[in-house]
């Protein structure tokens, strides 16, 4: 399959009926993606990131390079963690099926426990509300006291609290 066919593929696959479409949402004349469908002309570089990034597909997929159509993410990954995959690659499916299912496991369980640690976050907080509203009602109480006529100081109550 040649870079143009792959074009004309990617279009029709995502709903672009007519190559003007497409072109202007890429901004460029349709004259010019065109001759990329036909072979005409070898799109540049800039093109070429931009139909992989709106289409989610590899520039090596286009360029005819590679088979593997789907993009891949540049994740910054340390070489044990490139191990790890090179390990789960070599399994067959079985064995991805069960990796699969203990990643998924533990993710739900660190969820879970975020989600209650942020429960008791939220408890902490209405402690402290709570702590604030009943200093406000003891100093409240007080002021009332004190315009009934008592001469109770603010320094004696505290130490009576």
């Amino acid at each position: 399959m040649t870079l143009g066919e792959r074009l004309i593929a990617l279009r029709k696959e995502n709903g672009y009926l007519t190559r003007k479409t497409l072109a202007e949402e890429l901004g460029m004349p349709d004259t010019t993606l065109r001759n990329y469908e036909t072979d005409v002309r070898e799109p540049g570089h800039s093109f070429l990131i931009r139909v992989s990034e709106k289409f989610n597909v590899s520039i090596d997929w286009l360029l005819g390079v590679s088979e593997d159509k789907e993009r891949t993410n540049s994740y910054q990954l340390k070489s044990s963690e490139y191990a790890l995959i090179e390990k789960y690659r070599s399994l067959d499916q079985p064995g991805r099926e069960h990796v699969d299912a203990i990643i998924q496991w533990e993710s739900d369980r660190a969820e879970q426990i975020a989600s209650l640690d942020s429960q008791i976050a939220d408890l902490d907080v209405q402690k402290r509300i709570d702590a604030e509203v009943e200093d406000y009602r003891r100093q409240l109480e007080l002021e009332e006291s004190q315009t009934d006529g008592s001469s109770v100081s603010l320094d004696t109550a505290a130490k009576r609290a």
